[in-house]
């Protein structure tokens, strides 16, 4: 009872080749598969082509100039991203000089003391 009949061959139209080959295994076969298969493939490639959304170049360079930098910064030692922290922290003061609460320090800074006589 799980046999169906179908009066026409429309369903076996859009099958694929059957004898199948892979790594060189047959290479008549895998030549066969080519030939048999290139139709469908190259109706995939033309969908794939309409869906591809296009980014201009100039979106692609600045997200690639952020991505380099933030790629930089995850391989720098930690001596190098002190130092980097530092500069930002630098720059954060300069634009809030206007602030009449600048924000504290996460460390206190260490000073040079003089000896006492």
């Amino acid at each position: 009872s799980c046999i169906i009949e179908e009066r026409s061959f429309l369903r076996c139209e859009d099958l694929v080749y059957g004898r199948m080959s892979f790594k060189g295994f047959n290479p008549e076969i895998e030549k066969l598969m080519i030939q048999m298969n290139s139709k469908c493939k190259e109706e995939k490639i033309e969908e794939d082509d309409k869906m591809e959304a296009d980014v201009s170049d100039e979106e692609m360079a600045r997200r690639y100039e952020t991505l380099v930098g933030t790629i930089g910064k995850k391989f720098l030692r930690k001596r190098d991203q002190r130092v980097l922290k530092n500069d930002d922290e630098d720059e954060d003061d300069e634009v809030e000089e206007g602030n009449s609460n600048p924000r504290p320090s996460k460390r206190a800074k260490k000073m040079f003391l003089k000896p006492q006589d």
